[in-house]
């Protein structure tokens, strides 16, 4: 697959986790309106992105390689362009952040589930010390009447 969809999500999780946490200070600074979350109960708001973004990092920890340093990179810039491109809309954010987070886990889950059922066969023949061949009688085996 030319794209991988988890770590798209990832990254907007990232993205709009850190569009939750610091769109406070972007409203003050502008002069924009803000929502009752950010108005009245701007440590949920924080919270709510402060998680986001650290789900997305144990991503991309999980991940490797360097994913842990693109993923805060590319998430970066998005939650600057959704903040410069929707404005008071990118509050929109407070929604978007935990259902990336959801999805990001449910696939996360479902690869890890796939990864494991796909390998345990070989596994626990690896592990007895079989191959295919000894572990199926062969015919003459079944012939002789030894079974």
């Amino acid at each position: 697959m030319l794209v991988n969809v988890m770590f798209v999500v990832a990254t907007l999780a990232f993205a709009f986790g850190l569009n939750v946490a610091t769109y406070r200070w972007f409203a003050r600074h502008n002069g924009w309106p803000m929502g009752e979350w950010q108005a009245h109960r701007p440590g949920l708001a924080i919270a709510v992105g402060v998680l986001s973004m650290v789900v997305a990092m144990l991503f991309a920890l999980a991940r490797g390689d360097a994913t842990v340093l693109i993923l805060p990179l590319l998430g970066g810039l998005s939650a600057l362009a959704w903040t410069a491109i929707a404005r008071v809309g990118s509050q929109l954010a407070l929604i978007l952040a935990p259902l990336c987070v959801l999805l990001l886990i449910i696939l996360w889950i479902a690869a890890a589930s796939q990864a494991v059922t796909a390998g345990a066969p070989q596994a626990l023949r690896s592990i007895a010390g079989l191959s295919m061949e000894s572990a199926v009688p062969s015919s003459s085996y079944l012939s002789s009447g030894a079974c």
